[in-house]
Parts: C-alpha cells; structure tokens; sequence
C-alpha cells in the first residue's frame, strides 16, 4: 500500500487559470493522471475562481480547495463552515 493517498497540486502556482499556455496545463493534466494512474486521490489548491473550478473539474481532478469555497477560517469555526453546502463543488 502507498504511504499516502492523496497528492495536493498547487493550482495558483501552476497555472491552471485560463491564462495557462498549452505547455503548462498539458504539464499539470499529465501530474494529474499520473496520481489517478497510482489509484491517488487528486486535490488541486489554490481555486479561486468558477473558470479554474471548471477546468479542473473537466479533467477529472478528484478535489479541490482555495479561496472559492471559502477563506480560511479558525479552528472553532471549522464544524460550522463544513456543515454548510457549497455549490461550487469538484466532487460529484
């Protein structure tokens, strides 16, 4: 078994808004596919708009966080902000 099950791409550092150039984004599709390939649950940081949200959603990243769903919060917060539904969302 792996010893880890997810990997964290960082989506504002790497260029997956619209402005992406082919090279960057065929870059970041194929870091994707590979942690699909080793059974890895994918999660992209650094979401801060619906266009980025898309794109990911699109080719297939399993999860996601940034500043779309919410800001960060303390720790006594957390409970509340979880128990709320988010509409934009990568899970279906």
């Amino acid at each position: 078994s792996s010893p880890a099950s997810s990997r964290t791409l960082a989506a504002s550092s790497a260029c997956w808004r619209t402005g992406a150039t082919w090279r960057e984004r065929a870059f970041l599709e194929s870091v994707l596919h590979v942690g699909q390939s080793l059974g890895l649950e994918t999660v992209a940081e650094g979401i801060e708009d619906h266009a980025t949200c898309d794109i990911l959603r699109a080719i297939g990243c399993d999860k996601g966080q940034g500043y779309l769903f919410s800001r960060p919060v303390f720790a006594d917060a957390v409970d509340q902000l979880l128990s709320v539904s988010f509409a934009p969302t990568l899970t279906v």
